[in-house]
């Protein structure tokens, strides 16, 4: 997920390349927008180019077929094209015709969605934090509120009863506590069509491998950020 939306950042540094989607957005009545810069320097820069790509997906998803029509092979381009996008050897390998293909996909749709969501809530807390207008007991307050925000997406209702302190006692990324009390797959799919997005209910008309992974991903993402939390904010400092 993140080679794709690095790939769609340095593909469109191109002014001839937006403009060629400019000339699809256009030509579809849509409004003129192109992909925003991911930059690692600006702590909000992430959450902007997922929420921008996924407004945008449906332009995106007609350029990629446009360029495979055109069999059109990106990695071939000249070495003054492939400067400007090495940021990995892996994203200089993706293709139009992947592009293509991921754009298709709607699960992958639905990973980039829930991404932008996970993305949107530490951002939400990130400005709070950086606030000069918040008093003691907001700072306090938000701390806890964003970790009972992911909490609430992975964590069995018979779990979700317990005091913050026995939480930041757990492991997180642990496999063996994760199974024993976050969601099962079909729970957690059902727990983001409830209070994410009723589209996630697409994923349970799926196979069962196709949940499962799906729901991994996320679950072992949550995990890591619920341990970084434990660690980044002062959940007992007195």
């Amino acid at each position: 997920m993140m080679q794709f939306v690095q790939y769609i950042s340095n593909h469109f540094s191109s002014p001839q390349r937006k403009a060629q989607l400019k000339i699809i957005q256009e030509g579809n009545k849509e409004k003129i927008l192109y992909p925003k810069k991911l930059a690692s320097t600006r702590w909000l820069g992430l959450g902007g180019c997922l929420e921008r790509i996924l407004e945008i997906w449906g332009s995106l998803s007609k350029y990629f077929s446009v360029l495979v029509s055109q069999k059109k092979d990106w990695k071939n381009k000249r070495a003054k094209d492939k400067d400007k996008e090495n940021n990995s050897s892996k994203v200089l390998n993706l293709k139009a015709k992947d592009l293509n293909e991921l754009m298709s996909n709607e699960i992958f749709y639905l990973q980039m969605k829930l991404m932008s969501y996970i993305i949107q809530i530490l951002n939400k807390y990130n400005v709070k934090f950086q606030s000069q207008k918040a008093s003691i007991s907001d700072i306090k307050k938000y701390i806890n509120e964003c970790y009972f925000s992911f909490l609430e997406l992975t964590l069995k209702p018979s779990e979700s009863d317990k005091n913050i302190n026995e939480y930041l006692d757990y492991d997180w990324e642990d496999t063996h506590l994760q199974e024993k009390i976050f969601f099962n797959p079909s729970e957690f799919i059902s727990n983001l069509s409830d209070c994410v997005n009723s589209k996630f209910n697409k994923i349970k008309e799926q196979d069962k491998q196709t949940q499962e992974t799906f729901s991994y991903i996320f679950m072992d993402f949550i995990g890591k950020i619920l341990n970084l939390l434990k660690d980044y904010l002062p959940f007992q400092d007195k």
